[in-house]
């Protein structure tokens, strides 16, 4: 079957053997996103439930640590393994897909930021042999959505630390078994200048303090919570948070949620392709339907999106062997795959949606648009497009203009 990135990718290449370890992985993703997650997405959209059933599947067929590396019990898959399964899963429901998504930065970051010590391995490898699922708090209340700084901070208590955080929303919280949170080193600590805990189940306590009825990606279950922790000093990641927010958790968020929105949207251009077939012959001149220039838009947006994928993983890939290549410019192009993906998603659904006419319009119709399109529509709020835009507003200035002499 084609890959969705066009070719598969020889980043991060495996070896043989591991490789066809990883080909039987991606098989069995694709059969879970069109067995179990495509069969149970309306129901969760319908309920705003989470996707019990393909996390649970994802679980048997231990596919919830396929990044984690060889000598700890994983696949050691790469980011593009991780962007080929995520759009898999994403074609057939989207909250399962951005589920598998955020869980897997999770993993990045403990992998890139903490591994190679003894209690972090020892989590990394119990995360394999359990399946365990991991959320994130990097929000907070009074923040305004930057997840660079922070209010709460970390409390010492003798050989523990406590840690008492607002967040607006943490996606499938209750259904994780640990949470990855950010805080500031202590309390006279400077809002940047924060740190990353591992908190683990029962070592921490949610309270709701929101409701949760979205427009889209109903599964993911992100209400807002506040977070009450109590948890070995252990816990505290050894990197600054600082570097692993931008040497991990911003570009493969952005790259791994482009995937997200690259599943959406094939799934969206496919209910057209099947469209056209059932109508093939019932023109009765063969003359094209009207709204036949709709199809090739939408054709054409899908090869661009998947284009800003294969991008962004050369550049992560590029940075990830020279790291003075983690400039501003590198960070504008990060920021560019949301802005550009969230809005070509969106833009795909939307011609998808005309070219589909009322079979794409109905919620009762296989070929519907409907749920797609309201997904898809998360893309923008998802780290605010106006705060990108903002950001790199600044990073221009910064920025030296590639290619020139």
């Amino acid at each position: 079957m084609a890959s969705y990135l066009d070719a598969p990718s020889d980043l991060g290449a495996a070896t043989a053997p591991e490789r066809g370890v990883l080909a039987e992985s991606m098989a069995s993703v694709r059969r879970i996103g069109r067995e179990v997650a495509g069969v149970a997405a309306p129901l969760v959209d319908r309920d705003a439930r989470f996707p019990s059933e393909a996390i649970a599947a994802l679980r048997r067929e231990r596919l919830l640590s396929p990044s984690i590396p060889n000598r700890l019990g994983g696949l050691g898959a790469s980011l593009a393994d991780l962007c080929e399964m995520t759009a898999a899963l994403s074609q057939h429901c989207a909250s399962t897909g951005m589920i598998f998504s955020m869980h897997q930065i999770q993993v990045a970051c403990l992998v890139h930021h903490a591994a190679g010590t003894r209690f972090f391995d020892e989590f990394l490898s119990a995360c394999g042999e359990q399946q365990l699922l991991i959320a994130s708090a990097t929000s907070e209340v009074g923040t305004g959505g930057d997840i660079g700084t922070s209010i709460a901070c970390v409390v010492p208590d003798g050989e523990h630390v406590r840690l008492h955080k607002k967040c607006p929303v943490v996606s499938y919280a209750e259904h994780a078994d640990a949470v990855l949170a950010t805080a500031r080193r202590s309390n006279e600590s400077a809002n940047a200048d924060q740190v990353f805990l591992l908190l683990r189940r029962p070592n921490f306590q949610l309270t709701r303090t929101s409701t949760w009825n979205p427009l889209g990606m109903r599964g993911t279950c992100s209400p807002g919570f506040e977070l009450m922790a109590y948890e070995s000093s252990d816990v505290l990641l050894p990197q600054p948070a600082q570097l692993a927010i931008a040497q991990t958790v911003l570009p493969w968020s952005h790259v791994l949620w482009a995937s997200v929105w690259l599943g959406i949207a094939v799934a969206a251009v496919e209910r057209v392709r099947i469209t056209y077939r059932r109508a093939a012959g019932t023109l009765l001149d063969g003359s094209l339907p009207f709204s036949a220039p709709r199809v090739v838009d939408a054709f054409g947006q899908l090869d661009q999106l998947r284009g800003l994928v294969r991008d962004a993983l050369n550049r992560i890939e590029d940075s990830a062997a020279s790291p003075a290549r983690r400039g501003p410019t590198f960070t504008m192009a990060m920021n560019n795959l949301k802005l550009s993906g969230s809005r070509l998603v969106t833009s795909i659904c939307m011609d998808s949606l005309a070219a589909c006419g009322m079979a794409g319009y109905s919620n009762d119709s296989p070929t519907s648009i409907a749920q797609l399109l309201r997904d898809a529509c998360s893309a923008n709020l998802m780290i605010s497009n106006e705060r990108l835009a903002h950001t790199n507003a600044t990073l221009a200035l910064l920025a030296r203009v590639e290619g020139l002499s």
